[in-house]
């Protein structure tokens, strides 16, 4: 298994780097919206979901 590190960018943010086999298995491309949320002591990332997501993607086909 991959050991991504964490990077800090110029604007104080963080970033890591995931390998794309992982993002294909929870269904996650380029430009798509995650929710990232922590659950003790993990970090859990998914593709967006939710009340607004729906609506936003149906104006999109549109």
């Amino acid at each position: 298994m991959p050991h991504p590190h964490v990077i800090q960018w110029p604007d104080s943010d963080f970033g890591v780097r995931i390998p794309a086999k992982f993002l294909e298995q929870i269904g996650v491309r380029e430009n798509d919206e995650v929710e990232i949320f922590c659950q003790g002591d993990r970090a859990v990332i998914r593709k967006a979901t939710g009340p607004g997501r729906k609506a936003e993607e149906e104006n999109l086909e549109q």
